[in-house]
Formats: structure tokens, C-alpha cells, sequence
């Protein structure tokens, strides 16, 4: 029985950096939005000094937060990837007939097709990792495949209404969409990461057994065999001592 590897400390690293994207991001927005209203607000009207300088302060903040964006989504990404790959690789080591990991890395950094091809990675991983809980009679809290479902769908229409050219109330609706997904991928890695943490330790429980089960099999082996030998030594020792002849009579 071949070991999984222990995936619980990337899946962690990878939820805690989605956190700090989500808030880095969102920061960012109230940040673009301030500037985008007092751009096309009063300042057009009354250009004065301090308005000018409310504007350039929320540049500079702008500047800042896109930059600890940027930081905080390659943080993510690396780990999200080092955990699907993980993921994939122990779900191979259990169904070789699942996803290859070299693949499931590759299908999720590819532009617009990697949306639904994370959906489907997400979904398989979900459903084979809860069908070998289920079959080691292990207990978990499933993953519903409507919070997958909808994740897909918002996913598309958040990317589809956030690429809008102007800002208005579609790019608007796309933003508040994306935090939404975000939101439920975190409820989705929060629940995949908790069955796969589950599916590991009752694999390495189960290869502890093995190992006890088999050292006890080898005394039991061991100490049957030495049974047998002392009763083999008895045995000729018994009839070694009745092939003597018996002492002459005296004279």
C-alpha cells in the first residue's frame, strides 16, 4: 500500500492567501471607485487644491494596493497550484484512472478555458475523494455540487461583465460577482481540504494496521516454529532413548 503525502499545510497556505487576496482586493475597489467619482464628480466642476490633492492621495493609494494585489495573487497562485497538484498526485496514488497532476496544473493556467477547467478539476477531486470516504466508512462533511455549479456560473458571468470597457453599473455588478466567487471558492477549499485531510489519516491508519498486523503475524510465525522444534527435539529425544539396548542381566 503505497503512502499519500500530507496536503494539509498547502491547502492552508492556499485558503489564508485567497483571504488576503480577497481583501487586498477589495480594498483596491473602494479605492478605484473613490477616485473614478471624484474624477467624474465635483472635481470637473470645481477643480480646487484640495480636491486635487483627495485625488492624488487616492492615486497613490491606487498605486499601492494594486501593488500588494499583484504580491498577494502570485502568493496565492503558487500555492493553489502546489495544491491541485498534490491533490491530483494522491488521488492518483488511490484511482490511477484520475487526473494527472502535471495535467490538472496545466489546464488551470490556460486564459478563459482554465475557469471551467478548474470547475472540473474541482469536481472531480471532490467527488473521488468523498467516494473513498465513503467507502472506508469514514465521516465528512460533503462538498454540494450546486455550490460547484454555482461557482462555474458566476465565475463566467463576473469574468464576462468585469471585462466591460466603461465603468458603470455592468462593470460594477461584475466586481461585487467576483467577490462572491471568491467567497464560495473559499467555502469549496475550505471543505476539500478538510475530506482530504480526513482520506489522509485514515490512509496512514490503515498502513499503520498493515504494519502491526503483519509484525504480529511474523511472532505468531516465529513462535509456532519454535514450538514445533521443541517438539521435534522432544520427540527425538523420546525415541532416541528407546532404541538403547537394555543392560545385560549379571552373572
Amino acid at each position: 500500500m503505497e503512502k499519500l503525502l500530507d496536503n494539509e499545510a498547502r491547502g492552508k497556505r492556499t485558503i489564508l492567501g485567497l483571504k488576503i487576496f480577497f481583501v487586498v482586493s477589495l480594498a483596491l475597489s473602494v479605492l478605484v471607485y473613490a477616485v473614478w467619482s471624484m474624477a467624474n464628480g465635483q472635481m470637473a466642476k470645481t477643480p480646487d487644491a484640495p480636491m486635487a490633492m483627495g485625488v492624488l492621495l487616492l492615486v497613490i493609494g491606487n498605486v499601492c494596493a494594486g501593488f500588494f494585489a499583484a504580491v498577494s495573487f502570485i502568493n496565492f497562485a503558487i500555492n493553489w497550484l502546489l495544491w491541485i497538484f498534490r491533490s491530483a498526485q494522491n488521488l492518483k496514488t488511490l484511482q490511477p484512472d484520475s487526473i494527472s497532476p502535471w495535467l490538472a496544473v496545466v489546464l488551470c493556467c490556460l486564459p478563459f478555458i482554465g475557469q471551467i477547467a478548474i470547475y472540473c478539476i474541482l469536481r472531480s477531486l471532490a467527488k473521488r475523494t468523498q467516494s473513498e470516504l465513503e467507502n472506508r466508512n469514514v465521516e465528512f462533511l460533503p462538498l454540494p455540487m450546486k455550490l460547484l455549479n454555482l461557482y462555474l456560473v458566476l465565475t463566467v458571468v463576473s469574468t464576462a461583465l468585469a471585462s466591460y470597457g466603461q465603468m458603470g453599473i455592468l462593470m460594477s455588478v461584475g466586481a461585487v460577482l467576483s467577490f462572491v466567487t471568491i467567497i464560495l471558492l473559499l467555502k469549496i477549499l475550505t471543505l476539500l481540504t478538510a475530506q482530504e485531510q480526513k482520506l489522509f489519516k485514515d490512509h496512514e491508519e490503515q498502513i499503520l494496521r498493515k504494519k502491526v498486523d503483519q509484525v504480529l503475524r511474523e511472532r505468531e510465525i516465529e513462535k509456532a516454529a519454535s514450538q514445533i522444534q521443541e517438539a521435534t527435539y522432544e520427540t527425538s529425544g523420546r525415541s532416541g532413548s528407546m532404541d538403547e539396548p537394555p543392560p545385560s542381566p549379571e552373572n
